[in-house]
């Protein structure tokens, strides 16, 4: 990564990374500024300590977390840089650039998920031993011996006839509907004052006129910074906020959270330099910063034209835009990515120098419908599982919508602001307004939304060395070792791989998993809370 010249940027500011002085500028991530300080890996993996940076746009993949004043866990592509921040590397000794543990990515094919399971068994008085040193290759980040700054929140019960999760356009429109019409419903985001996002670069017309809209109405209630980590039965909530931890009772649900960036099967495909295109997007747009100089593109060709531009705006030369009937069999490269072998439509392959892959793919976000036994149906098309849904957005769950990209719809604006009309005009009329059947109706016609086109995603990968598991680093060639050896059933699958059990509770390789084993299996068991949170989130008075 390098700074995009002639970027207005903000205040110059200074802080350590691995004992070294990096100097950064204010907009900028911790991530992108020490990418862009010639650093080429943030931290390590868990189990092979393979070399970690950025991949996703939301801070959930677990790739960047980074330890921050003795706090474990942050995400650096979220975390803004300031002055005196000391950051370490996590997973990684003496530092992530020369982790001596990565050593065991050298023997990675002969130490599968299991071999604990086989070894380390005699003599038995050293067993407790054995575990120990086992112990100190697991986990992620590290217990500080210092009690860290912590807030006591108070406990509150608090009810609302309809709650919004989700602050984009979907999420914002629905709001704004039931708010208009005298009902009261609250926002709930995990993202900063809604009134910080009018500066963004880019943002819509729509977008601002919703966000003046939510001054205008009493009835509105935006919680910013606040997490919903759970959906329980008679459609209650768990919320945490900065003061607050919520047990918030809703008789109607609108689901409004996006997608999440999605990673396609190939060999390499954890490699530092291979990123979202939404991410790259951010880096380019808010923080000057190109995240390569030469690039391969893996999107659809109805959002290909936009990417492009964005990147040749920033001095990046494409060096290919992949074809629908192309994929990536291959990503070469160690701390860096220096080429991908493309499969063309007639079977050939060839290699393409770059240091950057740019993948522009999403996967709809239902880990919370899940929680309370929401129907999901399997459609390649979005990459993976999407609610199913009436004609008012309603799921199998009564009371509960769900909409936007969380629903799996590409849509353009118009498309956006008319799902969110219709389930907000569908909830106000399940809690007994009248006089709105027409404007339901109307919009009924505009709302059979396009699913989004996603690229193909290749169901195995070559020898079968592709990363299915980012964060318990497990490759495709152990799930199907375990099917040979007859655990069929994801749950078993699960306990014998660790597959789906790290810090993304497995969100980046539910689909790739059930592509493996079979999507008519099913997938394992969602259960609170949604994102990962700590334990001095939870002291209350």
């Amino acid at each position: 990564m390098h700074r995009i010249p002639d970027f207005i940027r903000g205040a110059r500011v200074h802080f350590t990374f691995d004992h070294r002085t990096i100097e950064a500028y204010e907009n900028e991530s911790l991530a992108s500024a020490i990418l862009a300080s010639k650093h080429n890996v943030l931290s390590r993996s868990i189990r092979y300590h393979r070399s970690r940076t950025v991949f996703c746009s939301t801070g959930e993949c677990g790739w960047c977390a980074v330890e921050v004043n003795g706090e474990s866990n942050i995400g650096a592509c979220l975390r803004k840089c300031a002055d005196g921040l000391t950051v370490q590397s996590q997973n990684a000794w003496p530092s992530a650039e020369m982790d001596i543990f990565s050593l065991l990515n050298m023997v990675r094919f002969s130490l599968t998920n299991t071999f604990y399971h086989r070894l380390f068994l005699y003599p038995k008085f050293l067993r407790q031993f054995y575990l120990r040193c086992i112990r100190l290759f697991t986990g992620v980040g590290r217990v500080q011996s210092k009690p860290l700054p912590q807030t006591r929140r108070t406990v509150a019960n608090i009810h609302s006839p309809v709650v919004v999760i989700g602050n984009g356009l979907t999420g914002i429109g629905a709001a704004v509907t039931v708010a208009e019409r005298g009902e009261h419903v609250i926002l709930i985001d995990r993202g900063e004052a809604i009134s910080k996002r009018k500066d963004d670069v880019g943002i819509s017309p729509a977008l601002l006129e919703l966000i003046d809209k939510i001054k205008t109405l009493p009835q509105l209630e935006y919680w910013s910074n606040s997490n919903c980590v759970g959906l329980y039965e008679n459609h209650t909530l768990g919320v945490i906020t900065p003061d607050k931890l919520v047990t918030l009772h809703a008789k109607q649900i609108i689901f409004a959270v996006g997608a999440l960036d999605a990673i396609p099967l190939f060999a390499g495909n954890d490699l530092p330099g291979i990123i979202s295109a939404r991410l790259a997007e951010r880096l380019i747009l808010k923080e000057g910063i190109a995240p390569g100089k030469k690039a391969v593109v893996w999107s659809v060709l109805g959002q290909s034209q936009s990417i492009t531009s964005m990147l040749q705006h920033a001095g990046i030369e494409i060096v290919h835009q992949l074809q629908p009937e192309e994929s990536i069999i291959e990503a070469k490269g160690g701390k860096q990515l220096y080429a991908v072998i493309i499969r063309e439509a007639d079977g050939r392959s060839r290699s393409m120098a770059c240091d950057s892959l740019m993948i522009d793919a999403l996967q709809p976000r239902n880990e919370l419908l899940t929680q309370v036994g929401g129907q999901l149906q399997w459609d390649e098309s979005t990459n993976g599982l999407v609610a199913m849904r009436d004609a008012t957005l309603q799921t199998s769950v009564k009371g509960v919508r769900v909409v936007g990209e969380a629903a799996g719809c590409f849509m353009d604006e118009n498309r956006c602001l008319v799902e969110a009309r219709l389930a907000g005009f569908s909830a106000l009329q399940d809690l007994g307004f009248d006089g709105i059947q027409d404007e339901i109706n109307r919009l009924k016609e505009f709302s059979h939304t396009k699913r989004f086109d996603s690229i193909n995603f290749p169901a195995n990968s070559l020898n079968g060395v592709g990363y299915i598991c980012f964060c318990e680093d497990v490759m495709e060639r152990e799930i199907k070792l375990q099917m040979q050896d007859g655990y069929q059933s994801p749950e078993l699958i699960k306990r014998r791989t660790a597959i789906f059990t790290g810090p993304c509770q497995g969100k980046y390789c539910r689909a790739n998993a059930m592509r493996v084993y079979g999507v008519d299996v099913g997938a394992t068991t969602a259960r609170p809370p949604a994102t990962p949170i700590r334990m001095k989130d939870l002291l209350s008075d």
